[in-house]
């Protein structure tokens, strides 16, 4: 009997989780009311006092899932010591694209988040330091291209891998590109990015 209580327990507190997640990527922290969950889950507006205390609560924990999943995918890649720069950047660009294609309304939530409510994303600051700065991969950029920033890397990396993503709409509208065309050049991407970035790095090896 307790162990049921438990299952239902969770499911409940999941639920209002993946809820709250989906209203969250629509109209943001500010613009969303606890109702507005409450709503969207089915469940009542007590259950998420009870379980998250708070909306900015469940609003961290929502982002530190977001943060945490793209963290998993990426810094075991960083960090493998059998793999080259080039394997690297190939793996990672194909996770990251992967990601932001599965859930593409996360890059322009996550960047408007982190202008207006900041002092909610405190904290995770340390875990981007394992993907960058403690990594496998810092150490080999630094190692074999001593020329460059590494941190210039990985914002041409980041950059290049979201900002089609933050300018789909304006791009799709101008170009009158529709999904199918956006999904195949996203997939070009993958096989280009990596490209890109090991001719910026061997351009530098020869100034």
């Amino acid at each position: 009997m307790e162990n049921s209580k438990s299952v239902c327990t969770l499911s409940t507190e999941e639920n209002i989780k993946e809820a709250a997640k989906r209203v969250f990527l629509k109209k943001g922290f500010s613009g969303t009311k606890t109702r507005d969950i409450a709503e969207e889950a089915g469940e009542n507006l007590a259950l998420i006092n009870y379980y998250f205390r708070s909306k900015k609560n469940l609003f961290q924990l929502v982002m530190k899932e977001i943060f945490i999943a793209f963290l998993e995918s990426s810094i075991p890649v960083f960090n493998d010591k059998a793999t080259g720069i080039q394997e690297k950047l190939e793996l990672f660009v194909e996770k990251h694209v992967t990601l932001c294609l599965q859930q593409p309304d996360i890059p322009l939530f996550v960047l408007n988040e982190m202008n207006e409510n900041s002092e909610c994303l405190m904290g995770m600051g340390e875990e981007q330091n394992k993907l960058v700065i403690h990594s496998f991969f810092h150490h080999q950029l630094e190692s074999e291209y001593p020329n460059i920033n590494p941190e210039h890397v990985l914002l041409n990396i980041i950059g290049m891998t979201l900002y089609p993503f933050l300018g789909r709409a304006m791009m799709c509208g101008m170009q009158g590109a529709s999904d199918d065309n956006f999904l195949l050049l996203m997939e070009e991407r993958k096989k280009m990015i990596p490209i890109w970035i090991m001719a910026t790095l061997n351009g530098t090896q020869r100034n």
